[in-house]
């Protein structure tokens, strides 16, 4: 049996599957902003509850707040990766009576090591259930149908089925398809089959999106006509056009860690929300004291459903700039962008450091599209771009905007260059590998435009 036919099989076997359930998709809570805040105050209340009385990391704080009468979230510290990797088993939740771990069946949800600092959590069907409702709620604000095909080109595991069932939002196949770009015939033959065969409602993925359109294109195969949802990685402006402009429908981020899940979902307005019954954000300075509206800090989350691991305060490593009554009419807490990386920057011959999201954005916006920055030294940084030209004086332009904002970095074209991807084949857009740089951008130069961003760490 050749790959089409098995294929065929495939399909058949996952639709008769569906075809025995009920066919409708798994119940998700829509709930005003209200609810949404009555529910989430519940749940932290259950999380720091159960934090304190049954782990091990918060021994001595619960020592310290058993004396006060009433504890809040802001009594807790803030949780930094490299804590979260070093204390895995003492921050793991046992009930003391029953010796059991809460939320369900578990899971070790590791990270792609995009930061340098790979580290391994443990989460549940809690957890994963959260995850679904940012989505679902997302796909019913776009319009997407209850039931249809879904093509996810996110990040890619081995052992992740090509063709699943699923009862989430919509019902119908999850083609989890591997990168076409890869030197593999047998991927291209099963995205040929699928664009042939089961055009999506809806695609999700990464940076993986543009190589499938391109694939397409190039193939003169059917580009399906359908809304994207893109996170893990960032989403310049270009990119943004391109998919538009490619698949013909809109293009929403969503944004989580693997730390904490899914959080937070964009806006027609292009702020990203939160919902407060599935995480609490915060944006606060490097003092700790909240950020006012429209001001950049550090964006802090709690995961609310995170049962098994509470993951409390956590540190993302991401800025943000916080924002209260968005344009779309929303209330619920939101930042109108993300706006860089604590520990990604690029530095210059002088030792000078610069946040990349403002650099990021002016090559965006001068036309360039699918690119990547990789610094191996403080001499030069590498501008990898897959474009077969450069848009009109793109180098003049370049040099022109990036003096404007006071930038000494010098940059090294380099055309068609592999880009370098984590193990999950995460594509992060910037690559600091020179080992004489410090460990905090400045931000420089005027801090960032506004990139779009959403990424999944």
């Amino acid at each position: 049996m050749d790959l089409e036919d098995r294929l065929h099989a495939a399909v058949a076997r996952q639709r008769e599957l569906l075809g025995q359930s009920a066919g409708r998709p798994t119940a998700v809570a829509i709930r005003t902003p209200e609810e949404m805040a009555v529910a989430g105050d519940q749940a932290l209340k259950t999380l720091l509850t159960g934090a304190l009385r049954q782990t091990e990391h918060y021994g001595s704080l619960r020592a310290e707040l058993s004396r006060k009468q009433h504890f809040s979230l802001s009594d807790f510290p803030i949780l930094s990766k490299t804590e979260l990797r070093e204390s895995f088993q003492d921050l793991i939740r046992v009930d003391q009576r029953s010796h059991a771990i809460p939320g369900g069946r578990m899971f070790l949800s590791r990270t792609s090591g995009s930061t340098g600092q790979p580290c391994v959590t443990l989460r549940s069907d809690a957890g994963a259930r959260a995850d679904t409702t940012i989505r679902t709620r997302l796909f019913q604000d776009s319009g997407v149908p209850d039931a249809g095909d879904l093509w996810n080109l996110g990040l890619f595991a081995i052992d992740q089925p090509v063709v699943q069932a699923s009862l989430d939002w919509p019902v119908g196949i999850r083609w989890n398809l591997p990168p076409v770009m890869d030197d593999n015939d047998e991927y291209r033959r099963v995205a040929r089959y699928a664009a042939q065969t089961c055009p999506p409602v809806a695609l999700i993925g990464n940076s993986k999106l543009v190589d499938h359109g391109k694939f397409l294109l190039d193939a003169q195969l059917p580009v399906p006509q359908a809304p994207v949802f893109w996170s893990y990685e960032t989403l310049t402006a270009g990119v943004r056009d391109w998919l538009t402009e490619t698949f013909g429908g809109p293009v929403r981020t969503y944004y989580g860690t693997a730390e904490t899940g899914v959080c937070g979902r964009e806006c027609l307005a292009g702020s990203l929300h939160f919902d407060p019954d599935i995480s609490v954000l915060e944006v606060l300075r490097p003092d700790g004291t909240p950020c006012d509206d429209h001001e950049d800090g550090r964006i802090i989350l709690t995961a609310l459903h995170s049962l098994a691991m509470p993951i409390i305060r956590y540190d993302t490593g991401d800025l943000g700039r916080r924002v209260t009554g968005c344009r779309c009419g929303q209330q619920t807490p939101a930042v109108s962008a993300v706006t860089g990386r604590t520990a990604t920057f690029l530095v210059d011959p002088t030792g000078a450091t610069f946040g990349t999201y403002y650099i990021v954005d002016v090559i965006s916006r001068l036309g360039l599209r699918n690119f990547q920055l990789v610094q191996s030294e403080p001499s030069f940084v590498e501008l990898r771009y897959a474009d077969e030209r450069l848009p009109e004086q793109f180098e003049q332009r370049l040099a022109a905007a990036l003096e404007f904002y006071g930038s000494t970095l010098n940059f090294r074209l380099v055309p068609g260059a592999q880009s370098p991807t984590t193990e999950a084949g995460k594509r992060n857009i910037v690559v600091q590998l020179a080992s004489s740089t410090s460990t905090m951008a400045s931000h420089r130069a005027g801090g960032s435009p506004g990139t779009d961003s959403a990424e999944l760490r």
